[in-house]
């Protein structure tokens, strides 16, 4: 934040994201172009959806059919102003459930000038979304246009159903993922490729200031009521044998990422060598488009 505040003029989101993602590159060490040090552990890694991420961002943004916009995992508020800069209409529902990141958030969305148009909360996705447009004057009964996913990822199959029973996910509706191979959300991927409900691309990208490092990012679409109306929840097939095992084993990781030392880049290649892998086996991932898919050159065209 403070570099943010010291380094930006006020009122201008793109130089605010670049900022965040000159913040990060940074903060890397010296093995990896930054300035904390020369051993490969002595620098810090910021998590943000920058670099080619950001354009998967837009994409979705564009690629949304109206201007309600939800996010799960606010951060710094870095993906809330790259979503509203892709369509400047938007209004962004932001949740974080960390007090303190959300504190930084909607300073950083202050000073870029956009907090007219991004409300941040804070609160667990679990405890909040179930209470949206009930009791809650500010969030109007409607369904989202776009939902992006950026918290843990063992949550987004249960959010995205949550969603789905309380009417904010409808047809049309854009759902977007992050993380969905590093560390990874297995079931969630199974949910959105095989459930039946939705039209669904992965796209492959390289993590942000993590190079060689791959990541990929699902984008969805929730189909028609007349494409889905014969499909009932119970007909998602059960999990393939070694989901819920990859599932654990992402979990896992991130509870190590988030813990001091954390984990070194070098470990991360190793691990999103083997989850990619693992995920490739069972039928998830780019290319693989078993409910008609986004058309891999479409998603590329809008990129």
């Amino acid at each position: 934040l403070a570099y943010v505040l010291q380094t930006v003029p006020a009122r201008n989101p793109a130089a605010v994201c670049a900022a965040i993602e000159s913040f990060g590159r940074g903060g890397l060490s010296r093995k990896y172009g930054g300035m904390g040090g020369w051993a490969p552990s002595a620098g810090r890694w910021l998590k943000v959806a920058g670099g080619e991420k950001a354009a998967v961002l837009a994409a979705a943004a564009r690629l949304a059919p109206g201007n309600r916009f939800l996010e799960v995992g606010a951060y710094c508020g870095y993906s809330s102003l790259r979503l509203s800069m892709a369509n400047p209409n938007a209004r962004i529902l932001s949740l974080e459930a960390d007090p303190c990141a959300a504190v930084i958030a909607r300073s950083v969305i202050a000073h870029a000038g956009l907090a007219h148009l991004i409300d941040i909360r804070i609160g667990h996705s679990e405890d909040v979304l179930p209470k949206l447009g009930c009791a809650d004057r500010h969030t109007e009964r409607a369904p989202f246009d776009l939902v992006f996913f950026d918290q843990r990822g063992s949550r987004y199959s249960a959010d995205l159903d949550t969603l789905e029973q309380t009417g904010f996910v409808e047809a049309g509706t854009v759902v977007m993922a992050d993380n969905v191979l590093k560390p990874g959300a297995p079931l969630f991927l199974w949910r959105v490729m095989y459930g039946g409900w939705y039209e669904t691309s992965v796209v492959a990208v390289e993590e942000y200031a993590m190079p060689g490092v791959e990541d990929w990012m699902s984008l969805s679409v929730c189909l028609p009521d007349a494409s889905r109306a014969h499909i009932e929840v119970a007909t998602l097939p059960p999990p393939r044998l070694g989901l819920r095992r990859l599932e654990w084993q992402a979990d896992r990781m991130r509870a190590r990422a988030e813990c001091s030392p954390g984990v070194g880049f070098a470990e991360w290649a190793t691990f999103v060598g083997h989850m990619r892998a693992e995920l490739l086996r069972l039928g998830l991932g780019p290319g693989a488009a078993p409910d008609g898919g986004i058309a891999a050159d479409a998603t590329a065209h809008r990129l």
